[in-house]
């Protein structure tokens, strides 16, 4: 019975397959087993079943090596990797990494704090006198040292202006709301208020400061409160801060739809989406950003139904976007792939070994060409 090992590999033949009573020739691969037949058949059983049993560790230490070598590889490329190879975000790069922005030190004592000779001075422009709601004029002592009276002559006066902001006090309209009485038939008839009036307790004013410290400067209701009580002398309180939330996303609903019947008009839309804390409950932030018009929106989804809710129907524009799998629906030439993300990979790539990183190279090489020309889209980050 002829052995599986007679037309293998000579590393792959062991010494059961090769006993000492074996009278074949030696295994087949010159490279790997430079031994003649004759001196195969010279050799004695027990000799050969040692060299094969040495070339079949041999054989093994080889595969170990080379999987040790590629585990390496892997580490170091996971240890060189951060914001200039990939998408992390700068704030996680060590001072060491290529993509952290370390600003050289200087030796103390080289420059002294603030302007420098020869820097242009900037100062706040002195503001016109119809906005200057109070001039008044400041005469100088009317008495000189020398004993001689000081009087006002006709040089420009030095103007010196002062910014405040004014005082913050809550104004308080009432509405009284009348009484009638028909005289023919004794029907009863209340006022109305004006129109404008909102129903509520909260002017217009109130109720977009609301708006923006929440949606804008994402202050918590705890600290709107604070803000409203501290610097406006508002009280106003928890419930009534989320019920004028509610008013507010209400009375937004008409340009907010207004805005995404825009984006979906345009020929070029970047989109991405990130993680985002919502009463500790996971969403995700989604972005469609054009050049004059973005909208946002908070979704439990991360899926190809937010970015169809997003686009429309009818969109027929060009998407920039990474590689997340909601965008494989859109057609492929519809589509632009974001360069920055394609650049941090070719940058990856090009600081392997071996063939890979001659094709990172030529990558970053083309990419940098297309730039030059002006072939790429706009990036998205």
């Amino acid at each position: 019975m002829t052995s599986d090992h007679d037309q293998s590999d000579p590393c792959d033949a062991s010494p059961e397959a090769q006993g000492p009573g074996a009278s074949s020739g030696p295994p087949s691969g010159s490279e790997a087993f430079p031994v003649s037949s004759e001196d195969w058949q010279r050799t004695p059983a027990t000799v050969r079943a040692l060299f094969l049993r040495l070339l079949a560790e041999l054989k093994e230490r080889r595969e170990q090596i080379a999987a040790l070598r590629a585990q390496v590889e892997d580490l170091k490329e996971r240890l060189a990797t951060d914001s200039h190879n990939s998408s992390k975000p700068p704030s996680s790069d060590p001072p060491s990494s290529p993509g952290a922005k370390v600003r050289p030190g200087k030796p103390r004592g080289e420059r002294k704090p603030g302007g420098q000779p020869g820097h242009e001075g900037k100062g706040r422009p002195l503001a016109p006198p119809e906005q200057v709601k109070d001039i008044l004029a400041c005469p100088p002592p009317s008495v000189c040292p020398c004993g001689g009276a000081v009087h006002c002559d006709d040089r420009e006066s030095r103007r010196h202006q002062v910014w405040d902001i004014p005082p913050l006090t809550p104004e308080v309209t009432e509405y009284r709301l009348l009484h009638g009485t028909c005289v023919e038939c004794g029907q009863t008839f209340l006022g109305s208020l004006p129109a404008g009036v909102p129903p509520g307790a909260f002017g217009v004013r109130v109720m977009a400061f609301t708006g923006l410290a929440s949606g804008k400067y994402h202050l918590s209701k705890r600290n709107i409160r604070h803000i409203l009580q501290d610097v406006f002398h508002f009280p106003l309180g928890l419930g009534s801060i989320a019920k004028t939330e509610a008013l507010v996303e209400a009375a937004l609903a008409r340009p907010v739809k207004e805005a995404k019947a825009s984006v979906q008009a345009q020929p070029v839309v970047h989109m991405d989406e990130t993680g985002w804390n919502q009463g500790g409950q996971k969403r995700w932030m989604w972005a469609a950003v054009t050049a004059m018009v973005a909208i946002y929106a908070i979704r439990v989804s991360r899926g190809a139904c937010v970015v169809a809710e997003l686009l429309g129907t009818a969109f027929k524009g060009i998407v920039i976007s990474d590689r997340w799998s909601a965008y494989n629906g859109l057609k492929a030439a519809l589509r632009q792939l974001c360069w920055s993300h394609l650049k941090r990979d070719f940058t990856k790539i090009a600081e392997r070994v071996g063939a890979s990183a001659a094709i990172g190279t030529q990558l970053l090489e083309a990419t940098r060409a297309s730039s030059n020309s002006g072939t790429p889209s706009a990036t998205a980050s």
